[in-house]
């Protein structure tokens, strides 16, 4: 399986975005029905819509018709793909902290850790974060070229 980092998902959603069309080329390489996403992702842009909603409701009713909508739409993105859970497995790996040496985000630490405990592969743009962590196999959909 090919797990989404937010970035990748962000590119896909945006036929604007920088790797759009790369980001769909590859996708139909591997075959949609191999793509998921890991649960801290969708937590992510969920928490990154809330909060939109939250300033929405501190600005007044006029804005909330937009934040609803926003809302609406990521929530219909993350359904559109298989979700995989931070299960037992991720959070022994998690756990093993020389995996981790170098500073990483949490959710980078998430991700990695569902993706290297499934033998899945991490798709994100920002592999410098991922570098350092063994086994750990990723891919830039983004910048790297489709074979």
């Amino acid at each position: 399986m090919y797990l989404w980092d937010a970035n990748i998902l962000k590119a896909f959603a945006d036929a604007g975005a920088d790797g759009h069309a790369n980001v769909l080329a590859h996708a139909q390489r591997v075959g949609w029905e191999h793509l998921a996403l890991p649960v801290p992702v969708c937590a992510e842009v969920l928490e990154g819509r809330l909060k939109y909603l939250h300033g929405a409701f501190q600005r007044g009713p006029t804005h909330y018709p937009p934040a609803f909508t926003r809302l609406e739409a990521t929530l219909q993105l993350v359904t559109q793909f298989p979700i995989v859970s931070f299960d037992d497995a991720a959070l022994t790996i998690l756990q093993q902290r020389s995996l981790f040496l170098q500073p990483i985000g949490r959710t980078d630490r998430l991700m990695a850790s569902i993706a290297l405990a499934g033998g899945h592969v991490l798709v994100t743009r920002n592999v410098a974060h991922f570098r350092f962590i063994s086994n750990l196999r990723f891919e830039n959909w983004i910048d790297d070229p489709c074979p």
